[in-house]
């Protein structure tokens, strides 16, 4: 499932066809870049945290040493500056990294019969009835959990919220974990590594994200 998502990226849509945008607190997903790309500090899983080609390709787009990455709130500045420039010359950020993309560009998809947002913060309210309503549609739940999931989230299913595979279907209100595939826990490290300067920056640059999935600007709110 993982490996195909790729061919799926350009995939034409039709009248009929409904879609389910995955959003993410502008906050968390930056840091969660950070931690992941940058400076490779995985908690779960380990997919990419590692990829020596994925740190040369950031330090050598935002211009810093790659085996000594700049602190969360310098990363910021300097990620600021580039996508300053980028609108200057009129190039999309999407097409330098699909992770510099806002995630307002899924809202593109004016063709499709229903664009819907589920956010990554409430998953554990959305993924039960989105599983059954896929599986009505043809999908196997079965697919959802085995041995070969190990690989990629360190358990033997896709998800779970309290860290336990027979909880998948849960409806629960604990916190969960955002991602057992590359997870680097940002979304409880946002008040660590944020500074009064970094957060006006990330609200700058994707201030259509805050505003049109209506995430809360500061970077402690939940």
């Amino acid at each position: 499932m993982l490996k195909r998502i790729s061919e799926y990226d350009y995939s034409a849509l039709s009248s009929t066809d409904r879609i389910w945008m995955l959003a993410r607190n502008p906050y968390s997903r930056v840091l969660s870049l950070y931690l992941h790309k940058v400076v490779g500090l995985c908690k779960f899983g380990s997919l990419g945290c590692k990829d020596h080609a994925e740190r040369m390709k950031f330090a050598g787009i935002l211009g810093y040493n790659a085996s000594a990455p700049p602190a969360f709130s310098v990363w910021v500045d300097l990620l600021a500056r580039v996508m300053v420039r980028l609108q200057a010359h009129g190039i999309d950020p999407c097409m330098v990294d699909k992770h510099f993309c806002s995630q307002t560009s899924g809202c593109a998809w004016r063709q499709a019969k229903e664009v819907m947002v589920l956010r990554l913060e409430e998953q554990w309210r959305w993924f039960e009835p989105l599983v059954a309503l896929l599986s009505s549609t043809g999908l196997s739940p079965d697919s959802l959990s085995g041995h070969l999931w190990t690989p990629f989230t360190g358990l033997s299913c896709f998800y779970a919220p309290t860290g336990n595979c027979s909880d998948s279907m849960t409806r629960t209100p604990k916190p969960p974990l955002v991602d057992h595939i590359h997870g680097t826990g940002a979304s409880d490290a946002v008040g660590e590594h944020y500074t009064p300067q970094a957060a006006f920056l990330i609200r700058r640059i994707y201030e259509s994200g805050f505003n049109l999935l209506g995430y809360e600007e500061s970077p402690t709110s939940r």
